[in-house]
C-alpha cells in the first residue's frame, strides 16, 4: 500500500496565534536585553536575562491555545446539533472556525455531492400549478375523478391523468422487506416521481415486465398492461411506455423526458418556456 496518513489540518486562526506566539516572544527577548543594558552589563548579564525574560513571559499568551481548543470542541458540538443543518457530522475539529472565513461556496453538478436526495417540489398543469404546500388539493382531485362522478374534461380528470402518467411512466420496481415497501430506480428523480404519486393517493403496488399495478387511495387496485417501453438514453434524453388499461381497454403512450427535449415534441403552449425558465431558476430540475 502507498498510502500515507493524511497530514493534521491547520487553520489560518492557528498559524496567525503561531506567528503572534514568534514575535511576541523575539519582543519579550528584546524587552529583557533593554532591561539588562539599563541596568549595567557585568559577569552576571545573562543571569539577569533569563530572570528578565520569565518576569515578561506573561506577556505571551500560552493560555490562549487552550482556550481556543476548548472553543473549537464546543463549536463541532454545537454544528452536530444544529437544526437547521440536520444529519452534519464534523470530521475535523480543529477548524471549525474557517467556516466564518468563507464567502463563496462552488460546487460542480451533483457528482460532488455526498447525498442526492431528489424531493418533488412543484406541478403545473397549463393554467394551474401546485407547490409543495398545495399538494393535498392535488390529492383532492385526484378523488374526485377516480369517484367517476366528474366528467372527462373536468379539471379534477386532468389532474387524475397528470398523476396517472407520473405512476405510469418511470423505470421503478417496488422491493419490500420486513414489512416496509421501498423504491428501486437508476434514478433517485423517478424514485422522487413514484413517492411523490403515493403521497396524494396513488401508489405502485407492483411492476413486472408485462404489468403495472397501481392502489389507490380508496383501496381500488388499477391494473395496466405494458406494451412496449422505451428507455431512457443519453441521445434522446427520454423515455416512453405504451401501456394498456385493463379497466376501460384504452391504450395511452406516455413520456418524459428534460424540457429542452419534450418541449419541441408537445403541443405549443406560451406558458411552457417561462414556466421552466422559472422553475429552472428556482433551482429545481425541470421534466
Amino acid at each position: 500500500m502507498n498510502t500515507t496518513p493524511p497530514d493534521s489540518k491547520v487553520g489560518l486562526l492557528d498559524l496567525e496565534v503561531n506567528n503572534l506566539t514568534k514575535i511576541l516572544f523575539l519582543f519579550v527577548v528584546v524587552l529583557a536585553s533593554v532591561m539588562v543594558a539599563m541596568k549595567g552589563v557585568d559577569s552576571n548579564w545573562y543571569r539577569y536575562l533569563m530572570r528578565f525574560v520569565l518576569l515578561f513571559s506573561y506577556i505571551i499568551p500560552i493560555s490562549l491555545r487552550v482556550n481556543l481548543d476548548m472553543a473549537k470542541l464546543f463549536y463541532a458540538w454545537q454544528i452536530g446539533r444544529d437544526r437547521h443543518i440536520p444529519e452534519t457530522v464534523v470530521r475535523s475539529s480543529t477548524i471549525p472556525e474557517e467556516l466564518g472565513r468563507i464567502s463563496f461556496l462552488l460546487s460542480d453538478k451533483t457528482g460532488t455531492l455526498t447525498m442526492n436526495e431528489m424531493r418533488f417540489k412543484k406541478i403545473h398543469l397549463g393554467t394551474v400549478s401546485f407547490s409543495s404546500d398545495a399538494f393535498e388539493d392535488v390529492s383532492r382531485h385526484v378523488i374526485s375523478a377516480y369517484s367517476g362522478k366528474l366528467g372527462r374534461h373536468s379539471f379534477s380528470s386532468k389532474v387524475q391523468t397528470a398523476v396517472e402518467a407520473i405512476a405510469l411512466c418511470h423505470n421503478v420496481t417496488p422491493i419490500e422487506e420486513n414489512g416496509k415497501v421501498s423504491y428501486q430506480a437508476a434514478s433517485p428523480d423517478e424514485v422522487a416521481l413514484v413517492q411523490w404519486t403515493e403521497s396524494v393517493g396513488v401508489r405502485l403496488a407492483q411492476r413486472d415486465l408485462q404489468s403495472i399495478q397501481l392502489q389507490l387511495s380508496n383501496g381500488e387496485t388499477r391494473c395496466f398492461q405494458i406494451l412496449h417501453l422505451f428507455p431512457f438514453t443519453s441521445e434522446t434524453k427520454r423515455m416512453g411506455i405504451i401501456v394498456k388499461d385493463e379497466t376501460t381497454d384504452e391504450i395511452s403512450l406516455l413520456m418524459k423526458g428534460a424540457d429542452t427535449v419534450m418541449s419541441s415534441m408537445v403541443q405549443y403552449n406560451d406558458w411552457l418556456e417561462e414556466e421552466c425558465s422559472n422553475m429552472a431558476r428556482e433551482g429545481s430540475s425541470v421534466q
